[in-house]
């Protein structure tokens, strides 16, 4: 096989192989993301009155978790002191990193709770994990869009009379070469128009090659198609 075309076989498979790492990548955080579970630490509800006239508890409540999480919902009951129920509800509590409070108004004289869901907190994710996974999503972007461009390259061989023309279609490198020996070369980020490559041999014959705007390559020989 000759240089150029393990060139291309060689930058296909560096290309798969990292856009393969990126992939996976992506896929670990967002797997290590989902597997959280949030939990509840530690809680805590301090009585702050009871008010007779109304008949209602006023508290603080104070919950420590095992993740960050944003402001949100929490279910909670609480229950009188002969553990019946006045009320099952959920509060409004504000976050502060790991720990949530919320100052709770309670129909009845309170006396016991327990705290029923916390599954609608959502989890505070770090910056710097979230700024990972969209840096790792939008270099995969651009890793598949090199890698499918990378499908496209080219690179045909020829055997004409004993002598060896390979035509090569790169990335932006585009040239002609018979016997080891480049007879012509066009450098280009991008065209809007096919690449046209001439050469003529020592005996005489002129070599036409035509690269397409999607790098398919034809030859003709003395103006006559070759295969």
């Amino acid at each position: 096989m000759i240089s150029e075309k393990k060139k291309l076989l060689i930058d296909r498979l560096v290309l798969l192989g990292v856009l393969i790492v990126g992939v996976l990548a992506v896929i670990f955080i967002g797997v290590y993301k989902s597997n959280r579970e949030l939990k509840v630490l530690d809680d805590n509800c301090e009585l702050i009155n009871y008010d007779e006239t109304l008949n209602q508890t006023k508290c603080e409540m104070k919950i420590s978790l095992n993740y960050e999480v944003w402001s949100g919902y929490v279910a909670v009951a609480f229950y009188d002191a002969n553990d019946v129920l006045l009320v099952q509800d959920e509060y409004y509590f504000f976050a502060d990193g790991k720990t949530i409070t919320a100052t709770i108004s309670v129909p009845g004289e309170a006396s016991s709770y327990s705290i029923l869901d916390v599954s609608q907190l959502n989890l505070n994710e770090s910056t710097a994990l979230f700024t990972i996974s969209i840096i790792l999503i939008f270099v995969d972007i651009v890793l598949f869009v090199l890698f499918f461009s990378s499908m496209l390259l080219n690179c045909k061989v020829y055997d004409y009379e004993g002598n060896q023309i390979i035509i090569y279609a790169g990335w932006c490198h585009h040239y002609i070469k018979v016997n080891g020996e480049k007879y012509d070369e066009h450098n280009t980020i991008a065209t809007f128009t096919p690449i046209k490559l001439n050469c003529k041999l020592d005996d005489g014959t002129i070599l036409d090659a035509t690269i397409s705007l999607s790098n398919r390559i034809s030859l003709k020989i003395n103006d006559r198609l070759y295969k």
